[in-house]
């Protein structure tokens, strides 16, 4: 059986978009529950233009408020957002290990 390309990028960019759409969704939640005295930026209708501009804008505007909103709150929220990545990273190299076969294991070779 061979596998063809669509099913390499399917491996490939499946876990990026889970990570993505869960940034997404963790990013909207923690807007969504923040209260309006803690956004820096944006005044009394901050709330609402965040959710707006994640709501339009997707990753782009999910990691404008990651950086300019989130990240300056604690250390912690940095790091479960590092964790995050590196999840996705692993996931990423544990596929694409997969795919090395050595050479004492293929009998055409």
């Amino acid at each position: 059986m061979m596998i063809g390309s669509s099913e390499i990028l399917l491996i490939l960019f499946g876990p990026v978009f889970v990570f993505v759409i869960v940034f997404w969704l963790w990013i909207m939640i923690d807007c969504l529950k923040r209260p309006d005295d803690r956004f820096k930026i944006g005044g009394k209708d901050a709330k609402l233009i965040w959710i707006l501009v994640i709501i339009f804008t997707g990753l782009i505007g999910a990691v404008f408020y990651y950086f300019l909103i989130k990240r300056t709150d604690s250390r912690q929220d940095m790091l479960i957002g590092v964790a995050l990545l590196a999840s996705v990273v692993v996931v990423i190299i544990l596929i694409l290990s997969l795919f090395v076969v050595p050479a004492t294991l293929c009998r055409r070779c």
